[in-house]
């Protein structure tokens, strides 16, 4: 699989990500766009994060044997902010797995549960460092699981708790995931029946909508102190981070993103 093409995907995927949030919210389908503000630059977002995301399936499917325009519906699926996280998975496909502590929660290394909650960190949901532990945390799904959803596989050498769960993956639809795991030695894209497992499946869904994730309140002022909006150096790591700004309607959130940052703080004043 082409690691570097697809990482770069995610990464151009996860800019249009964010000026979609910013404009739309969570679901692009919630609101019409024509009853935004500026459905104008509204409609443009969303068409831009669309086009990133049918980019990235495209590339994804042409190396996986799947239809890509199924994996697109899959994937656009998927609320922003969940599709933050997915695509802060993928954007570090070709990382080197490692099981060392110290280091496995990334963001260049990783092991199966540090890919999960370093991705999920970045909108702000704290997961625990231990695939058992996440299962327990997060929403049972049954048999339909969704583009998103974790996926949990017991037995194995890492086997832990009640139900022996011993890794997980990022599922993706159309029987992908995302994961780290030992055997590849990296982040990968890969179905999801090639892990080896010693039982069913187990599914769980991360809460991740703008009611639930985590929220850090200051004002358009506080952005450049807080270094967020500064213009110098490289990408922030994580390639996108969501900072909460309190205006009169309440928490919004706002994409600060490497060369874009300067622009989208500004959007955001003009927007309080």
């Amino acid at each position: 699989m082409d690691h570097d093409r697809i990482a770069a995907a995610a990464d151009a995927a996860l800019q249009t990500n964010g000026l979609a949030f910013l404009l739309v919210g969570d679901r692009l389908n919630d609101v019409p766009v024509s009853q935004i503000r500026d459905a104008e630059r509204a409609h443009s977002a969303v068409a831009a994060y669309e086009s990133s995301i049918a980019d990235l399936a495209a590339l994804i499917a042409d190396r996986s044997g799947r239809d890509s325009a199924l994996l697109r519906d899959d994937l656009l699926g998927m609320g922003l902010i969940t599709g933050h996280a997915v695509l802060s998975a993928i954007s570090r496909v070709g990382s080197q797995f490692t099981v060392d502590p110290a280091r496995s929660s990334g963001p260049t290394e990783f092991d199966c549960s540090g890919l999960t909650l370093w991705s999920w960190w970045t909108v702000g949901v704290s997961l625990p460092h231990k695939a058992a532990m996440q299962y327990e945390v997060g929403e049972t799904v049954g048999a339909e699981p969704r583009a998103g959803d974790l996926v949990f596989f017991t037995g194995g050498s890492t086997a832990y708790g009640p139900l022996g769960i011993g890794h997980v993956g990022i599922y993706l639809g159309q029987g992908l995931m995302v994961n780290a795991r030992d055997g590849v030695d990296r982040v990968e894209i890969e179905p999801v029946d090639r892990v080896p497992t010693e039982s069913e499946l187990l599914w769980a869904r991360v809460p991740a909508d703008s009611n639930s994730v985590g929220r850090t309140t200051a004002s358009a002022g506080q952005i450049t102190a807080l270094g967020l909006a500064d213009t110098g150096g490289g990408p922030l790591t994580p390639a996108l981070v969501l900072v909460v700004l309190t205006c009169a309607s309440g928490g919004l959130f706002v994409a600060v993103a490497g060369g874009r940052r300067r622009r989208l703080a500004v959007e955001v004043e003009e927007s309080l």
